[in-house]
């Protein structure tokens, strides 16, 4: 019996054969990765972009819903203020008036003299007669401060941290304020803004 002898030729036929494959196919794994590595890139900044849009267009809602409120408070005390009444019976009218004004749990209206002095806080009174002149929220914002200086300049909005009074934790606020220039008072009013934040998250 005459046993098989091994083909040299064979076996490198077969070697190149494979190579050649690992060589075709290689250029296709890494071109398939490459095109995954950067449709996720493509779809997070998407996303990104999706969530910076939806809280722009959720915030100009709720600009546009705080002038309002601000709107129907003016409407309001205007036969107060505009009729150049400066007397305490008329100033302590408009805070009735301010501190009856309530949207929802968390709306409501706020009233402070130039010098910080809380004048008008129906959810939490125990803050009516301090000055808040000092308080800054968690991020450094010297809320009383801005607001005051945004009112003294026509009027305007301002974000910042302030106590839910729902659920007593402190929460993103948006307000809008503006100036009673005679009296020397800023007022205003602000929505919390958790659902914008739920909703970008989303």
């Amino acid at each position: 019996t005459i046993a098989a002898q091994p083909n040299p030729g064979a076996d490198s036929t077969t070697r190149l054969r494979q190579k050649i494959i690992v060589l075709a196919v290689l250029p296709v794994v890494a071109a398939v990765l490459a095109i995954a590595a950067l449709v996720a890139l493509q779809s997070r900044e998407l996303a990104r972009l999706e969530a910076v849009l939806l809280e722009e267009s959720m915030l100009a809602a709720k600009r546009t819903e705080l002038r309002h409120y601000v709107q129907i408070a003016q409407t309001s005390i205007e036969h107060i203020y505009e009729g150049g009444r400066d007397d305490a019976l008329a100033r302590e009218e408009v805070k009735r008036i301010l501190s009856t004004m309530s949207f929802g749990d968390d709306g409501y209206f706020f009233a402070y003299d130039r010098s910080g002095t809380n004048l008008v806080h129906p959810r939490e009174p125990d803050l009516i007669g301090q000055n808040l002149w000092e308080v800054r929220d968690p991020q450094g914002v010297a809320v009383i401060q801005r607001l005051i200086g945004i009112a003294r300049d026509g009027g305007g909005f301002l974000r910042y941290i302030w106590n839910k009074p729902s659920t007593g934790q402190p929460a993103d606020k948006l307000s809008y304020v503006v100036n009673l220039e005679r009296w020397g008072w800023m007022y205003g009013t602000g929505i919390y803004l958790d659902d914008v934040a739920a909703g970008t998250q989303k």
